[in-house]
């Protein structure tokens, strides 16, 4: 009987010489695992990057009809106070109804850092213009903050590239479009 019901099941006797079992048929799917937090910081403090969970996706098992609505799993809430450092951890995972996981819990990590506000005037350039056409951009100067590690070296609006991109500006009605930011100067959160 060990076979059919494992070894943490006995059988002491069969009432009836004809037995019916049903069985549910069990399956797995793969899915992300969706952070739940909420953090503050010192003054002149802030994130660096996003909170980053490991394992980033679990294998749920259950049967089809309940995962197949399931696209997600979530983490217990995360939440922290007046942040000024690094957070690592462990945060457990929120149960799905008659699902296991492959892992009940997830190790999170968040890095945090000093930062100094700088301002500036800089130059918006363009991107992408066809040989035919010419790309007027107005305004040609925009007003850039920019949150740096500290302590700063050196001054990163001197090397800040900004841009209209004219793919942009081709599928735009109103004729607004974003100013993208090149690779970030060193230092730049």
């Amino acid at each position: 009987s060990h076979v059919m019901y494992g070894d943490d099941v006995t059988v002491e006797y069969f009432g009836s010489d004809t037995l019916f079992f049903t069985f549910p048929s069990v399956t797995h799917v793969k899915v992300p695992v969706h952070p739940v937090y909420s953090f503050s910081y010192k003054d002149q403090y802030t994130n660096v990057g996003e909170l980053t969970v490991r394992p980033d996706s679990v294998t749920l098992y259950g049967e089809l009809n309940v995962l197949r609505n399931i696209d997600r799993v979530y983490t217990k809430p995360l939440k922290k106070a007046e942040l000024d450092a690094d957070i690592r951890g462990v945060i457990g995972l929120e149960p799905v109804t008659k699902a296991r996981f492959s892992t009940d819990e997830v190790e999170y990590s968040l890095d945090v850092s000093r930062y100094v506000e700088i301002r500036g005037e800089v130059k918006v350039g363009t991107r992408n213009v066809p040989a035919d056409k010419e790309m007027v951009v107005l305004p040609s100067k925009v007003d850039a903050i920019l949150k740096c590690h500290f302590p700063l070296k050196g001054s990163p609006l001197e090397s800040l590239e900004l841009y209209a991109d004219y793919d942009d500006f081709a599928v735009t009605i109103s004729g607004k479009c974003p100013v993208r930011c090149a690779a970030l100067p060193e230092g730049v959160i």
